[in-house]
């Protein structure tokens, strides 16, 4: 009878411990799935094509690479009646940072603002 209960604790033991590394895998799995979707930028497709345009534009003003610009900046695109603007916010927090309004017949830059920040890698 001792030597039963002794197998029912090891089978219960196992079956905790199964029941915890099913639990732990199946929340890495959702951290990982929702990770990707908080890390993703959140611009509309059509957008995108400005959002590169001011990324060009704003790497000429900072001496630096677009891809430099677009690996350290997250982009805020505004849809206005008359233009759309397009504001590159840096990731990490400083001030600066790069905004320009496009107009929504033409596409030329209407207005643009530039504050300095020091970009580093």
């Amino acid at each position: 009878m001792i030597l039963n209960t002794k197998e029912e604790n090891r089978r219960g033991s196992r079956l905790i411990l199964a029941m915890l590394l099913t639990f732990l895998i199946i929340a890495l799995v959702a951290i990982a799935i929702l990770w990707q979707q908080a890390a993703r930028q959140l611009v509309a497709s059509h957008q995108r094509p400005l959002v590169e345009q001011a990324q060009r534009q704003a790497a000429t003003h900072f001496r630096q690479k677009p891809e430099a610009i677009a690996r350290m900046t997250f982009p805020i695109v505004l849809q206005l009646s008359d233009r759309t603007c397009v504001e590159l916010r840096p990731i990490r927090r400083q001030d600066g940072g790069y905004l320009a309004c496009y107009d929504t017949g033409t596409g030329q830059v209407v207005e643009e603002s530039v504050r300095s920040w020091v970009l580093s890698d």
